[in-house]
């Protein structure tokens, strides 16, 4: 899937906001903030706090490389 609204597992530590840029880091296989090597996703569409193991995100769709 590269489009629409999912349930990802998140890095427990990462705090991300409604609206946050989402990105993903495959090496530990979970989401994150944005950050070097890592992957952007998408948007978050409810706030992840710290100890949440999940981050509910909307994909944008748009193929990138690791910034």
């Amino acid at each position: 899937m590269t489009e629409g609204v999912f349930i990802l597992p998140k890095k427990p530590a990462a705090v991300i906001a409604v609206g946050g840029r989402v990105s993903w880091d495959n090496a530990a296989h979970q989401c994150d903030a944005p950050g070097a090597g890592l992957y952007p996703v998408g948007v978050a569409v409810e706030a992840a706090g710290n100890g949440a193991s999940t981050v509910t995100v909307r994909l944008d769709g748009v193929s990138t490389a690791a910034a």
